[in-house]
């Protein structure tokens, strides 16, 4: 998440969404990349040693990114979670 300030807090709720759903797409990729290098790994579809082992470095840093945007789905679908029980109170007139 890029930018800091917002008109509204109905603004920072749909910002928020969206980048909890690029989040969440980046990490399906990942995943898909992740099973695809394993299955390469563990058939052998690689010409030499140095590619398989390029494929396994690649391997453990997809793994590292996913958790990280793992963290970042969650921390932002906690955003949204709270920004929407913002809203429930303005609109019950509980917030000042």
């Amino acid at each position: 998440m890029s930018r800091t300030s917002f008109n509204s807090s109905r603004e920072a709720y749909a910002y928020i969404l969206e980048e909890h759903e690029k989040a969440k797409e980046l990490l399906e990729r990942t995943k898909f990349d992740i099973s695809y290098l394993w299955m390469n790994i563990t058939k052998g579809n690689f010409e030499d040693d140095s590619k398989q082992e390029h494929a396994l470095k690649e391997l453990g840093y997809l793994a590292k990114s996913s958790y990280s945007l793992a963290d970042s789905a969650a921390r932002l679908s906690n955003l949204a979670k709270a920004l929407s029980a913002y809203f429930a109170d303005e609109i019950n007139g509980s917030v000042d």
